[in-house]
Formats: C-alpha cells, structure tokens, sequence
C-alpha cells in the first residue's frame, strides 16, 4: 500500500476546503469497503484520504416535499430500516438487501455505491430508474446532477476536483407508480450481481401511461432502453407484453466480457430480470 495523508474533517466546509487543498490526489473516504481494497492493490493514486464520516450534514433521511434526501453516509443496513424509504422508496431497501454480507453493509453507504460506479452497483438502476440525482459541494458551491449523468462508465464519474457528493435526492413515486428492482448472481448469497434490471411504471385506468427500464451490470454503465419502454406505454401490462419488452431490451447490447460468465447466460438473465422487474412493478401499481 502507498503511504497516504490522512485527514478528518468535521464539518462539510472544512472537507471541501481540504479536498480543494490538497488536490486532484485527495479521495473522500467513507465506509471504506471499497477505497482500502483499490489503495492495496496499488490501483488508486491517492496522496490524502480525507475521512468525511464525522460530518453531520451528510448524514441522515428526511422527506423534503416530493423527494426524499439521503446523506450520502447512509449505510445499506440504514436504508434498510428507514421505516421512511419502506414506506415511499420500497425499491431502495430491497435493493440494499442484495448486497453482500451484513458486514458490508454495516459499512457500504449509498455515497460509495454511486461514486465507486461499478457495473454491478445495486442501487444505481433503481436510483436510475426514480429519476435520482446527486448533490454535490465544493468549495465554490454546491450543484445538481442526475444520477444517469453523473456515472459515466466502469469506475468512472462526473465529479470534479474538490467536490463531495453531499446527499442523494430520490423522487416519491405518486400513487398511481412503481419502481421494482430484480437482479441474478452466480451464488445464492453475497454475490455481486451478474445483471440486473429496473423498472419505473405508472398507470392510469389500468394501462400503462410511463415507463422506464434500467439495466445494470450487463454494460461499462446503466443503459436506458428506450424502445422496450415506449413498448409498454400505452398497453395492459401482461405476461407476454412483459416478454416481449424484455426480449426488445437485449437487443443491441455490447455485454461485458467477463471470463466467469457467457454472453450468452448474461443476455439471457437480463432478459428474464426485466420481465420479472416489469410485472413486479405493474402487480404494485395495481395493488
């Protein structure tokens, strides 16, 4: 491991001050579940760590309006027993529950799992899928960003120099939508997924008036299919309109090459994880 310089801010104004101090070799650190693997391999040019753990404005889940604002500390072990996300954003907890082993998500928050921005980030197609976006603060200010825009590929996101991602803006859904979240591994616990697939839906006199589809871990980044989409708008949702949506989804898709899994068997499971995700979502709608 490299030698590193460790600072702990305690407040948001004193991290961003040292974030922008330090510069382009400073990374937040958070639950660590991930930042102390890649800084062990060698894989991570951090010069300075700056713990943000003790600052209280990134934590905490509160209703503001339309949305929901989660710090971006929250654990997954905290998503999971906010009576307020069970209640508006049941998707975000059932998402969190798929991750790993209690330990890791005792420690992982909804921060890493975005800002890491691997393929097969659990929370990023539902947050996708909600229509999310991230807050962002550097020492100039603070802005806004869509989660679709801010996870730009493998490993690879929209955050600038000096900046922190701050909280998590999740849109309720109104009473008439949906999101479900479905996602397939190679093992029954603990495993990473090897696809996944979200879908948004809302309704109104038992046809489908919007809809959205997000795939994980099949590309480098989340993928929007639109024309899987624009499918079910406008129709009853039924077993076969579900398949044949799903069968639209894997059309065209450039799947990661991984030496553990086939093209095949990740094309195939993606199609089965939307069919599953979109009549999910259509039985909740309709509940």
């Amino acid at each position: 491991m490299r030698d590193f310089e460790y600072c702990r801010p305690q407040s948001l104004k004193e991290a961003v001050t040292v974030l922008a101090e330090k510069g382009k070799g400073a990374y937040p650190l958070a639950g660590g579940t991930d930042i102390l693997i890649e800084l062990k391999r060698r894989r991570l040019p951090a010069s300075c760590l700056v713990d943000i753990k003790a600052i209280p404005e990134l934590r905490g889940i509160e209703r503001e309006g339309d949305a929901l604002r989660i710090g971006a500390l929250t654990t997954h072990s905290e998503l999971l027993g906010s009576s307020l996300i069970q209640e508006t954003v049941p998707v975000i907890a059932h998402a969190a529950r798929q991750m790993a082993f209690p330990e890791i998500r005792n420690r992982g928050t909804i921060g890493g799992n975005i800002c890491n921005a691997y393929p097969a980030a659990d929370l990023v197609p539902p947050l996708i899928a909600l229509g999310s976006s991230v807050l962002l603060a550097s020492a100039s200010g603070q802005r806004e960003v869509g989660v679709a825009e801010f996870v730009l590929g493998s490993r690879q996101i929209a955050i600038l120099p000096g900046e922190v991602l701050v909280a998590v803006k999740v849109p309720v859904p109104v009473s008439n939508a949906a999101c479900a979240y479905a996602r397939a591994s190679t093992r029954k616990t603990g495993g990473i997924a090897a696809t996944s697939a979200a879908a948004y839906l809302s309704a109104d006199g038992g046809v489908c008036r919007q809809a959205r589809i997000v795939l994980g871990a099949i590309e480098a980044k989340p993928r929007f299919v639109a024309e899987a989409a624009g499918y079910l708008e406008g129709t009853s949702i039924s077993e076969d309109v579900a398949k044949a949506a799903a069968k639209m989804s894997v059309s065209g898709l450039s799947p990661i090459v991984d030496p553990r899994l086939s093209v095949q068997y990740r094309s195939y499971m993606t199609e089965l994880m939307v069919r599953q995700a979109v009549l999910e979502a259509w039985a909740e709608v309709n509940r």
